[in-house]
Parts: structure tokens; C-alpha cells; sequence
């Protein structure tokens, strides 16, 4: 199974800035929000709108499952057009 891409990080920062030991000095070791995850948020709105509408029957519970797959599946397909 190939590994998922998960488009890299969507705000990369510099590992190290402002002078060691000073006011101001952090060290952003964490790369925080993948592209991934920043896509899959971008597209939630839609998906819960979509998802809500459509289908009163499911439950609460369904419909966050479905929601939370359908936005990353679309973040995938946005971040496999963008590797073309």
C-alpha cells in the first residue's frame, strides 16, 4: 500500500528564529497542518451542508463519518490534481 501524500505543510515556518535565549526566540519544531488537513477544512462547510441536507434519515453520528470522509476525500483529489 503506497504511503498517503499529505501535500507537505500548508503554513511552513523556519525551524529556528530570533536570537537563542531572547525575547522572542521559538523553535517551531512541529510542522503543524498538513496541506491535507488544510484542504479537508476548506471543503467542511460544503460537505456538512451537503451531507445534512440530503440526508435527514442517517444519524448524527453517520453523518459526521460521512462528512469527515467526504472532506478528505476531496482534499486527496485536490492535492493528486495539484502533484500533475
Amino acid at each position: 500500500m503506497s504511503e498517503r501524500k499529505d501535500g507537505g505543510s500548508a503554513f511552513p515556518v523556519a525551524e529556528h528564529f530570533g536570537q537563542e535565549g531572547g525575547c522572542g526566540y521559538m523553535d517551531c519544531s512541529s510542522r503543524g497542518m498538513s496541506l491535507r488537513d488544510y484542504f479537508a477544512g476548506q471543503a467542511l462547510p460544503v460537505c456538512i451542508q451537503r451531507v445534512f441536507d440530503k440526508h435527514p434519515e442517517m444519524s448524527f453520528a453517520d453523518k459526521a463519518k460521512t462528512v469527515a470522509q467526504n472532506s478528505y476525500a476531496l482534499a486527496d483529489e485536490l492535492i493528486e490534481a495539484r502533484d500533475k
